[in-house]
């Protein structure tokens, strides 16, 4: 990915038309789509059915994941067991989402985008951008509180 985006530099330099970091976003979901379709949709070996030959906190961990594992003691298996049970609820929450809502949530939240950026990233305007984003946070807080799940903060 790091390479195409370099290949296509000078494309960007040319135009302007958007700020770089939505153009870098953009350009690296182009193509990571195009590599998603011809390993996924090819008709040879499908990288679904692939294992995976180093098994996390197993031989060939890093040293910081054992590490964080041997030093990380205040987490009763209690306590573990929990968080992964609320991550779990989230998760389902946020997939039981329309696909709009959960674009402008993470594009906000996770990617960091500016409104500006997220209106330029789905091709809307700020003021709507802005709005879709509103209701997918009432949208999702709906669907929290429904689930028994903390929002404090959300906003």
């Amino acid at each position: 990915t790091f390479v195409h985006v370099i290949e296509r530099l000078p494309q960007f330099r040319a135009k302007h038309e958007m700020s770089f970091f939505v153009w870098l976003r953009l350009e690296t979901e182009k193509y990571l789509h195009a590599t998603h379709r011809r390993h996924l949709e090819a008709r040879g070996r499908d990288a679904r059915v692939e294992v995976p030959l180093v098994i996390p906190g197993g031989l060939g961990a890093s040293s910081f994941v054992l590490a964080s594992a041997i030093l990380d003691r205040s987490n009763t298996p209690s306590r573990v067991a929990m968080e992964g049970e609320r991550r779990r609820r989230l998760l389902e929450a946020v997939e039981g989402m329309k696909e709009a809502d959960r674009e402008v949530l993470m594009l906000r939240a996770f990617e960091e985008l500016t409104n500006r950026e997220v209106a330029q990233t789905l091709e809307l305007s700020e003021s709507a951008a802005t709005l879709r984003f509103v209701r997918a946070l009432e949208r999702l807080e709906e669907i929290l509180q429904r689930l028994d799940i903390v929002t404090e903060g959300l906003r």
